[in-house]
């Protein structure tokens, strides 16, 4: 069975048309209730609004406190209900709402029906977070970012008024379909009379930030990223032990690098972008600060479940970082840059895991880890440092 390239956009956007003009009857499809499970399921005849959302998605989850502000101040309309709907399986939404506070009723359709219907799924692209107004004859009546919906919509939706709004930009999982540089990147990956190619160009005002890495089937793309940021991902070195020459530090690369015959990719990808920028590396030791992560509890660790495409996700909201099915050396590299501290591996962890935690301080991140038998704990050690110049 071929492998397939995963794309995970930090920042990635599309555009939607906000509704069509159509009467279409729309129907919600739910194959769990999960959370906030209503008496009366019978939805048919409600105003529904449905927030579409993932637990690896960090807007999806800065966007919750939104809906629940919404969710309060209409709460007494009983012909209104407000929905947030993912297609993941219940156990795993269930180790989010531990901790993350949802006020709506919390579902899941693991069939895509309604992702589909609603065209929040369209030509295997998912645009989340999503906001889809359905009327009670159950016609869209507006799509939209969360932030956009507000008590004059609300309102104005319930009295049947016309939602003028024709086309919003929208927080995506995979990379705009409008990407000039991403098309070209996958023309050249899945082109298999090129076995080898080196791209590596400034990049320029863009709007989409991502690293599909699939070096190990020799096949790595890169948009927007500091040099410090490429380098750090295909060598699991931490972003805060690499050190870059200044005149590179405002500047972000486009990367497209494919080699089908070479075993020793990261190493030779390594070679490339430095001869390619001039560069030369210098690897010392520095007695500085050092945070190493250990096991505190083991019985607390649970593996994550594997997902249909047994993928990993790091995102973040703005009050937590997220990681979603990824291992341990993708969350490190995550609170490194987050927290700008030198974290190195003493778990020996291989497996994949599932955590939610808080970016509000390094002693509120730890109480966290904790809870998740992890812990970390600062010395001053002797560290290696790559610096390039």
């Amino acid at each position: 069975m071929k492998k397939k390239i995963v794309l995970f956009s930090l920042s990635a956007f599309m555009f939607l048309n906000s509704c069509n003009n159509s009467e279409k009857k729309h129907k919600i499809n739910i194959t769990d209730y999960i959370l906030n499970i209503p008496e009366n399921k019978n939805f048919e005849d409600k105003y529904i609004i449905i927030e579409f959302w993932a637990t690896w998605c960090g807007p999806c989850l800065s966007a919750v406190p939104h809906i629940n502000k919404l969710q309060e101040k209409y709460k007494s309309n009983k012909e209104l209900v407000f929905i947030s709907m993912t297609d993941e399986k219940a156990e795993k939404v269930l180790a989010t709402l531990n901790r993350i506070e949802f006020k709506t009723i919390v579902v899941s359709d693991q069939t895509k029906k309604t992702h589909r219907d609603l065209e929040v799924e369209k030509n295997g692209i998912m645009a989340i977070p999503l906001t889809v107004l359905i009327d009670n004859k159950g016609v869209i009546k507006w799509k939209g970012l969360p932030e956009d919906l507000n008590e004059q919509k609300i309102d104005l939706f319930l009295k049947g008024g016309k939602l003028n709004v024709n086309k919003t930009k929208i927080n995506t999982k995979n990379i705009s379909l409008k990407n000039d540089f991403f098309e070209k990147a996958i023309t050249i990956i899945k082109n298999k009379k090129i076995d080898t190619t080196f791209y590596l160009v400034k990049a320029k005002n863009e709007n989409s930030s991502m690293i599909v890495n699939g070096l190990t089937n020799g096949k790595y793309i890169v948009q927007n990223k500091k040099l410090s940021n490429i380098i750090s991902n295909f060598t699991d070195i931490p972003e805060e032990q690499i050190k870059i020459s200044e005149k590179f530090n405002d500047l972000t690369y486009n990367l497209i690098y494919k080699n089908t015959t070479n075993k020793e990719l990261p190493k030779e990808l390594k070679i490339k972008i430095l001869n390619r920028l001039n560069l030369k590396e210098k690897i010392y030791r520095k007695e500085e600060p050092v945070y190493s992560l250990k096991i505190s509890n083991k019985s607390k660790l649970k593996i994550s479940r594997k997902t249909e495409k047994n993928t990993g996700h790091n995102s973040e909201s703005e009050s937590h970082l997220i990681s979603s099915g990824s291992n341990i050396n993708n969350l490190i590299r995550q609170v490194s840059s987050t927290f700008k501290i030198v974290i190195v591996n003493k778990t020996g962890l291989n497996e994949n895991y599932d955590l939610i935690l808080s970016k509000e301080s390094l002693e509120k991140l730890n109480i966290d880890l904790r809870s998740y038998g992890l812990t970390l704990e600062k010395n001053m050690l002797s560290t290696k440092i790559y610096k390039y110049e």
